[in-house]
């Protein structure tokens, strides 16, 4: 009855506030969602984590930053250097081009 709603699974995350890039990829998938049925109504998106729930409402403003953040990867990719853009050794430890960058954090 509320229309389509996506959702994104977390099971093994334990936030009690979301995550930035959980937030974006959400809200994407809304874009894509309402993209693809324009006559749906798609009201929010839910990111679930282990024992948290978050409703997430596509704004003008969240919009613009998943197309702000889309260009940027798109220039990203184009780019013949990529420099960090963190300073959390833990997202360094995850990173599946650690062995191979110079501004590795581990």
């Amino acid at each position: 009855r509320k229309g389509l709603i996506p959702v994104e699974l977390k099971p093994l995350r334990t936030s009690r506030s979301l995550y930035e890039s959980d937030r974006l990829q959400i809200a994407t998938y809304l874009m894509l969602v309402r993209a693809a049925n324009p006559d749906v109504n798609v009201p929010y998106g839910v990111v679930r984590y282990k024992d948290t729930t978050f409703r997430v409402y596509l704004t003008q403003e969240l919009e613009t930053r998943v197309s702000n953040v889309a260009d940027q990867v798109r220039a990203a990719k184009r780019a013949a250097v990529v420099h960090r853009t963190h300073n959390v050794p833990a997202k360094c430890r995850a990173c599946s081009h650690r062995t191979t960058c110079g501004e590795s954090l581990v």
